[in-house]
């Protein structure tokens, strides 16, 4: 079974020609399996992936979110993806607010959906997740920012190489790297907090009541695998 149909087959306005095994957690493991499989062709494999990250519902994105964090679950078994490095900076951008930077990242992310890809992170390409970290550490201005990665390579990576000669994990690696960073020259909006102008030292991930927040907790909670419409 080389046809990535038989796990996802949207067809508008007709559910009975369509397959959404995509959403039953039971085929997880079987999809996964399809994609280490060598036999199958690397195009087959780009072309799921896409099929996911695209997808579209008309479940107040509910069906998006679920195919997209599977595409990035994917990833562990798929890891030369063309796609994956977008894939797995939106999932931290989902996860982190500080890894959304520009104002076209700025939104409100329905809790839910934080803790969900905060899951996936767990789960996805490991080396991905290091690296998108690793990258903050080098660019961001914020010393908390700064804190939080440091800490978060630590237990992602106890023995990688950080950007002052110390290791992941030194128990010195955030105070040694924050004296050798440049103080921020300008306020950076990481909160709803910072944003009206006060200036937190927490981060926070920005969200109010929406009219999807009610069904993303009871939907993400039950794993819901009706079918999308």
């Amino acid at each position: 079974m080389n046809d990535w149909y038989y796990f996802f087959n949207h067809v508008d306005d007709n559910l009975a020609n369509s397959a959404y095994r995509v959403f039953e957690e039971q085929s997880k493991t079987e999809i996964f399996d399809w994609f280490s499989r060598e036999d199958v062709a690397k195009e087959q494999k780009e072309d799921f992936i896409q099929a996911l990250v695209e997808f579209k519902d008309d479940c107040g994105d509910f069906y998006y979110y679920r195919a997209y964090l599977l595409a990035a679950e994917a990833l562990n078994y798929f890891k030369d993806c063309s796609r994956g490095d977008a894939i797995t900076l939106q999932i931290l951008k989902w996860s982190y607010a500080f890894f959304r930077q520009d104002k076209q990242d700025w939104q409100i992310v329905p809790q839910p959906l934080v803790e969900a890809a905060r899951l996936t992170v767990e789960t996805t390409d490991r080396q991905r997740v290091i690296s998108a970290f690793v990258h903050l550490v080098h660019t961001t201005q914020s010393q908390h920012i700064l804190h939080i990665a440091a800490e978060k390579l630590g237990k992602l990576a106890p023995g990688i190489d950080t950007p002052y000669g110390l290791r992941g994990g030194d128990s010195s690696f955030y105070e040694t790297t924050c004296s050798n960073r440049i103080s921020p020259a300008k306020v950076e909006v990481i909160s709803p907090e910072a944003f009206m102008g006060s200036s937190p030292k927490v981060p926070v991930c920005p969200t109010v009541p929406n009219p999807f927040f009610n069904m993303f907790s009871a939907a993400f909670a039950s794993r819901s695998s009706l079918h999308p419409h």
